[in-house]
């Protein structure tokens, strides 16, 4: 079953943005692999993150066209051409963003073994001059299907006053660090191509932190300091439930 999650933004949430210091940008940062405004074919690796361009329904994957942008603060970062390079190069935003108006796109982010997410950055998710917010989705699946993935939709305001952030900071907690797969999309999970208004935005980058042992899964396992304090814990616990049971 699929799990869903929805991010709302409140004014609480705003002011503990605001109390929060700023973060940093992304240290792998996508929008610096090519020159600005070119194909960068179906897929690339930058830092040991394997990036991977698609259209399709999400359970089946058509490769097709990682798209650089470079155009500033609000608009760094990758998206998808599948409309073809001559109509990608001379437009923007809905064309060589990731977007939804000609196919349904996908970017899928590959985590390294022994790292995991810790920040995931987004740029122009923007509200289109005043028009419905753009929206989005990201799937976190151990396969490369959204079939079972948890899922979270997020639209322009998940960064409180800007159009770009680290989405793994908005989900918080509910964030799998160590999905094998990140996979992007414009709109709203299961909405149909178009869906009657303009979606589209950036993947910026990411930053990763190390999580030595966690295999090639990358599923978390317990540091050995961990594991020898739960031993001592539960010895503790023993000798405490002997001492309870000595005769008077």
């Amino acid at each position: 079953m699929v799990v869903k999650y929805s991010l709302m933004v409140c004014a609480c949430a705003a002011s503990l943005a605001a109390a929060t210091p700023a973060l940093a940008d992304p240290t792998i940062d996508f929008s610096i692999i090519g020159t600005n405004n070119t194909s960068l074919g179906a897929s690339q690796t930058f830092d040991g993150v394997a990036i991977n361009a698609y259209t399709g329904d999400g359970t089946t994957f058509t490769p097709s066209v990682l798209w650089e942008r470079h155009d500033g603060v609000n608009d760094d970062g990758l998206g998808v051409c599948s409309e073809g390079t001559s109509a990608c190069s001379t437009g923007g935003g809905d064309v060589n963003e990731l977007s939804n108006q000609h196919a349904v796109e996908w970017i899928v982010l590959t985590l390294p073994t022994n790292k995991e997410w810790d920040q995931v950055w987004l740029s122009s998710l923007d509200n289109n001059g005043g028009s419905p917010n753009e929206k989005g989705t990201i799937y976190l699946s151990n396969t490369l299907s959204i079939s079972g993935a948890d899922v979270f939709g997020f639209q322009h305001g998940v960064f409180t006053t800007s159009d770009n952030g680290d989405i793994e900071n908005a989900i918080g907690f509910s964030f799998n660090a160590f999905a094998k797969y990140l996979i992007f999309r414009a709109g709203s999970d299961g909405d149909p191509a178009g869906e009657g208004r303009n979606n589209d935005y950036l993947i910026w980058g990411v930053t990763l932190a190390d999580c030595q042992d966690c295999g090639t899964q990358n599923t978390g396992v317990p540091e050995p300091v961990t594991l020898a304090l739960f031993g001592a814990g539960l010895a503790g616990a023993a000798v405490l439930r002997r001492r309870r049971r000595a005769p008077a």
